[in-house]
């Protein structure tokens, strides 16, 4: 410990932690996937997006440089397994056949499907859709959700959309009382819309998370809790907001 003397206050200094054992080449290398807009993409040769972002919030919260290694989503594992990256940040979702090789972080974002109505009039519960209707994209996920509900509740129109943002739009010009769609969706809509005054609730849960090789206890520590201070501090939360209208909890 460094001991810091301020005319007669006696200050202890904590030593910076030592990132080598972590990070052992002296840069983080971050596998993404370049082509997956707002997360990352890449605009005449550079890398933008959320999580082009992150990492650059985390080699700075860590103490590092940074260095983006843009690869086909087939690639991703590969890589980490045989240490051509030592973090994969691409919109990664957990998957249960990777938890022997890979540790996952905390999740920065719920991509799940939300439930959308205008705050004037909530919609919380697909109960209460009876005698109204939801509008939603036909042949996605939210397709399915809402083909389950159609047999659980009382009659409710279904209202089928070439794309989730006209869903989005029928809810808004009061056509629907309620849209199925991603949250990230909703949140580049809103960008469009920012006096939209919205109810929103989670209805499936689709986290995004960093992922580390299962024998890099070290790095994953460290990763861990340089995100949790990242969503902690609000870093987070504005790099959201830095793409899409993220003001929903």
């Amino acid at each position: 410990m460094i001991i810091a003397v301020i005319g007669v206050i006696i200050i202890p200094l904590i030593n910076p932690p030592d990132v080598a054992p972590a990070f052992p080449h002296g840069v983080i290398r971050i596998a993404t996937e370049a082509s997956y807009p707002p997360y990352s993409q890449d605009i005449g040769g550079e890398l933008v997006g959320i999580d082009i972002q992150i990492g650059r919030a985390l080699a700075e919260q860590i103490g590092l440089p940074v260095k983006f290694v843009p690869l086909g989503i087939d690639a991703l594992y590969d890589a980490l397994k045989n240490d051509h990256v030592d973090l994969i940040i691409s919109a990664l979702q957990p998957e249960d056949i990777m938890r022997s090789e890979v540790r996952y972080t905390l999740p920065y974002f719920d991509d799940g499907l939300v439930m959308v109505s205008n705050a004037n009039m909530p919609i919380d519960d697909w109960s209460q859709l009876a005698g109204g209707g939801i509008a939603y994209e036909f042949g996605a996920y939210a397709d399915e959700i809402i083909r389950a509900w159609s047999r659980r509740v009382r009659p409710f129109d279904k209202m089928p959309y070439e794309l989730p943002e006209y869903a989005l739009d029928a809810v808004r010009l009061n056509m629907a009382r309620a849209a199925l769609v991603d949250a990230t969706t909703l949140g580049l809509y809103r960008r469009e819309y920012p006096d939209w005054a919205v109810h929103v609730v989670y209805i499936t849960s689709k986290p995004y998370t960093i992922a580390v090789r299962m024998d890099r206890e070290k790095s994953f520590i460290t990763t861990n809790d340089a995100l949790k201070n990242l969503l902690d501090n609000g870093t987070i939360a504005r790099i959201l907001n830095d793409w899409m209208l993220y003001d929903w909890d």
